[in-house]
């Protein structure tokens, strides 16, 4: 759930404070996604791998 916190825009339900920062501060890149297959007890939601690259300051 937290992915997708950090690619929300402006209106939408949960965008907030987070997204807002980590939209700000850094360029956000999925690198892979995990099914939830993988893991036991297997989770009711998917993993993923992200790539956090700080943005350069203007």
């Amino acid at each position: 759930m937290l992915l997708i916190d950090l690619f929300l825009k402006p209106g939408t339900k949960n965008y907030g404070k987070l997204s807002i920062l980590m939209q700000i501060l850094f360029e956000i890149n999925i690198m892979r996604i995990i099914p939830s297959t993988l893991f036991r007890p297997k989770p009711q939601v998917s993993s993923a791998i992200i790539l956090l690259r700080r943005k350069k300051r203007v």
